[in-house]
């Protein structure tokens, strides 16, 4: 029996009745390397196996989100009634649980590095990894514990990378932690200086990879707030600034590659160079899903248009989508080696998630597509696409 039918054996005895403590829109795919996991409107699970049967069934109840490490190894469940329930399959047979946590994910693609945010702002950090003496637990030390230690109050938000993290207050400050942004080591989170920003501006979100820091400020600019070092050199900070005028509403960040979404759906797209960004555009986006290779060296994205439609893209690098790059750094304009021709392989669909060149998604009726890209960036790219659940069938893109 594989270790993530344990899921199913476990989750079960979980199944309870109560308010949401995490603000989570459902229903919500995450896309794993072994198979699916669904959360409906409705809470409740479903686990479809790629590996195995192919089946596709209802696992628990009073979901409030999923969430998991990129490749599928650590799974983290959040219930309704704040409980956690998580697991590595690649290592552990034991289901865990913790209470009252709102939001919990994995800094590494291990599931070996864990941060948790309670429902009352206390963020924990425990596990272990070799990027432990950089301080990517925040924790004081350059080990990890074995039982969570809590870094950090007062939290809103945050985000982690395998070598260190960011949490925005309740107050707008940002702190960050880890060793990697400008070759220090900073084991207990510590405030930034927010220069760039107004005196007045609060961060509502930032997001880190581990080598810079994006701020989403409360008047929708976006401001990179740590340098980047290229070479052995600092490289600027960006002030706070709108994009082509419009307010971003959301934003997120993965080995150097950032989307932003502004408030009118367009969401921009781009790859960080050391003194900004080249940006393209997709317009009419509700929401994105991004994930990287793990050397940084290939991007994967589902992106679902406002009217259902789901698109991914094909690398090519003699395309760019409606041919429109904005450099954000205030320098000369920098041409992106990251432009794309999306293809659009689906409509009426609700979520979708990608992860390594994989991908899944629901449609409004409750149907469950999967897909695979081979040969990503050459000019035989393929894209393969079946509905899974009710009915399995091939689909021509």
């Amino acid at each position: 029996m594989k270790k993530y039918v344990l899921i199913i054996m476990v989750l079960f005895s979980l199944m309870v009745n109560s308010a949401v403590t995490q603000a989570a829109t459902l229903p919500q795919v995450e896309d794993l390397q072994w198979g699916v996991l669904v959360a409906h409107e409705d809470g409740t699970l479903w686990q479809y196996d790629r590996s195995g049967d192919g089946t596709y069934q209802p696992i628990m109840e009073n979901v409030a989100y999923v969430n998991s490490d990129a490749p599928g190894f650590k799974v983290y469940v959040g219930m309704s009634d704040g409980t956690l329930a998580y697991q590595n399959l690649l290592y552990d047979d034991n289901m865990k649980t913790l209470g009252n946590i709102a939001y919990a994910t994995s800094a590494d693609r291990t599931g070996n590095a864990n941060f948790a945010l309670t429902t009352d702002g206390r963020l924990l950090s425990w596990g272990w990894n070799d990027n432990a003496y950089m301080g990517l637990f925040g924790n004081g030390t350059t080990e990890g514990t074995a039982e969570p230690f809590e870094i950090l109050n007062d939290v809103k938000c945050f985000d982690v990378s395998p070598t260190g993290g960011v949490a925005v207050k309740n107050d707008g400050t940002v702190w960050y932690w880890g060793g990697s942004y400008e070759g220090e080591k900073i084991v207990i989170p510590a405030p930034i200086q927010q220069q760039y920003l107004a005196s007045t501006q609060k961060v509502e979100k930032a997001c880190t990879d581990g080598n810079i820091l994006v701020a989403l400020t409360e008047n929708g600019e976006i401001a990179t707030l740590l340098p980047y070092q290229q070479d052995g050199e600092r490289k600027c900070y960006l002030p706070a600034k709108a994009i082509n005028g419009k307010k971003v509403v959301d934003i997120g960040l993965d080995n150097g590659m950032m989307w932003c979404l502004l408030e009118d759906g367009e969401c921009m797209i781009g790859k960080w160079h050391g003194s900004g960004y080249s940006m393209n555009f997709i317009e009419n986006v509700k929401s994105i899903s991004l994930h990287s290779s793990d050397n940084g060296s290939g991007y994967y994205f589902a992106i679902v248009k406002q009217d259902g439609s789901l698109w991914i893209p094909v690398k090519q690098e003699r395309f760019s989508w409606n041919s429109m790059i904005v450099d954000i750094s205030y320098d000369e304009e920098i041409v992106s080696d990251y432009n794309y021709e999306f293809i659009k392989i689906l409509d009426n669909v609700k979520a979708a998630s990608t992860n390594q060149g994989v991908g899944s998604a629901v449609t409004n009726n409750g149907e469950l597509y999967i897909w695979d890209i081979k040969n990503v960036g050459q000019s035989n790219a393929a894209i393969w696409v079946r509905k899974v659940y009710p009915q399995s069938s091939d689909v021509s893109v």
